[in-house]
């Protein structure tokens, strides 16, 4: 039976017409209700696939910017830390003001890491970093400080004295290095040696840091692979 064979049974049977009608209305209600529930799903599918790839940039910034920092970090200053004695002592080291540009302009982002071990490892790892520099800042002031202490020692002519340990706390604390009762050859020579003394932890803690960040280092960019590889399936 064609079409136009069925229009003529439906003219001739007007109950089944309405029926027919019936029938229909409710086909094209499922047929619009399907299309709709399709087109969400699409829709869901395409920001899934968006946060995919978002992840994807995400985690390939991050790793590119840790490897390549890191390598470039320890071919010039890494190992000769790791591998010198007492650490960095008298050392200068300069680095750049602005630091992880990448990660800092990731960070709003990084809640997309749907892995909470990745992202305190990552938070962790460039926090690390972080007090590394401070700390090598710090070294910095340090030796300034006992150079700049040194060649005061040199000009003072007033032959070293002795005094108590809580004289030498004076001393730090008073402008005045010979209103405790110490020469200033002795108060210089002392305060040289307190400087000297924690430049030493500082250069010793450096050394610690730089062989704990580069286990960081190792450990974060094997599981930023990871994610990479599940995100690509």
């Amino acid at each position: 039976m064609d079409w136009l064979q069925l229009l003529d049974w439906a003219e001739a049977h007007q109950g089944a017409a309405s029926w027919f009608q019936a029938v229909f209305s409710v086909l094209a209600i499922l047929a619009a209700v399907g299309t709709f529930y399709r087109q969400q799903s699409n829709e869901r599918r395409r920001i899934r696939e968006l946060e995919r790839e978002e992840l994807r940039v995400i985690l390939e910034g991050i790793q590119s910017e840790v490897t390549t920092l890191w390598d470039q970090f320890d071919s010039f200053v890494g190992k000769a830390i790791s591998e010198s004695e007492s650490g960095p002592v008298g050392w200068m080291i300069v680095h750049s003001d602005r630091t992880f540009p990448v990660y800092q302009a990731l960070v709003p982002r990084i809640a997309l890491v749907k892995n909470p071990p990745l992202r305190t490892m990552i938070f962790g790892t460039y926090a690390q970093a972080s007090s590394l520099l401070k700390s090598f800042d710090l070294l910095n002031q340090m030796n300034e400080r006992a150079e700049k202490l040194t060649y005061e020692l040199s000009r003072a002519a007033t032959a070293p004295t002795g005094a108590s340990p809580l004289e030498i706390q004076d001393v730090l604390a008073s402008p005045d290095l010979l209103a405790v009762g110490l020469s200033e050859y002795d108060a210089v020579s002392r305060y040289l040696q307190y400087t000297k003394d924690v430049r030493n932890r500082v250069a010793q803690q450096i050394k610690d840091d730089v062989g704990e960040l580069r286990g960081h280092v190792e450990k974060v960019n094997s599981a930023l692979s990871l994610e990479l590889a599940k995100s690509a399936r």
